[in-house]
């Protein structure tokens, strides 16, 4: 495997935007939200911006900082959303996975494959390309041998996958991880 650069993935700047106690527009965060290993890989990283807790949200109370919130379902969170920035190192890839969530997959920059287990495959490579990604068994990968691949990803939760044809039973899964 090609040697993944520490100083690969920057803290990335976040703007959070609310209200005043006089009703004034403002920014209730401005920060730098640093990478963490994703599930302890070095060769895969994670910056987590905000996490929901329920929908429709309430923008009018909420000050906590949600990003500092796990998400109850490895990256899925219960009845809500989740805005995180996956980083892939080069020649990296994630697991065959599904999750029941809707994610829309933004590329950053980089170049990132997504393969689906029917074989079928498609690389972006320019940024803002869009994958809105709804419950199929999938991977990312980076083919590149010394660029890491940034992709933003708004995870909503969603109703578990029924696949068309079959016995009309939600698809069986350990979230996250196809069981082997």
């Amino acid at each position: 495997m090609p040697s993944t650069p520490s100083t690969s993935v920057e803290p990335m700047r976040r703007l959070v935007t609310g209200h005043s106690s006089d009703g004034q527009p403002t920014f209730v965060y401005d920060d730098s939200v640093p990478a963490a290993p994703w599930r302890g890989a070095d060769d895969k990283k994670h910056t987590r911006f905000w996490i929901t807790q329920q929908t429709p949200i309430d923008t009018n109370t909420l000050r906590a900082d949600m990003k500092d919130i796990t998400p109850d379902r490895q990256i899925v969170q219960t009845n809500g959303s989740h805005c995180v920035c996956m980083h892939l190192a080069p020649g990296a890839q994630s697991p065959m996975h599904r999750t029941n969530s809707l994610d829309y997959v933004i590329l950053i920059s980089g170049e990132l494959t997504i393969i689906l287990d029917s074989g079928e495959e498609r690389t972006l490579t320019e940024p803002g390309s869009v994958v809105v990604q709804r419950g199929t068994m999938h991977l990312w990968q980076n083919r590149t041998k010394d660029t890491w691949a940034h992709y933003m990803i708004v995870v909503v939760d969603a109703a578990p996958t029924i696949l068309p044809g079959g016995d009309g039973k939600p698809v069986e899964l350990v979230e996250g991880i196809k069981p082997e």
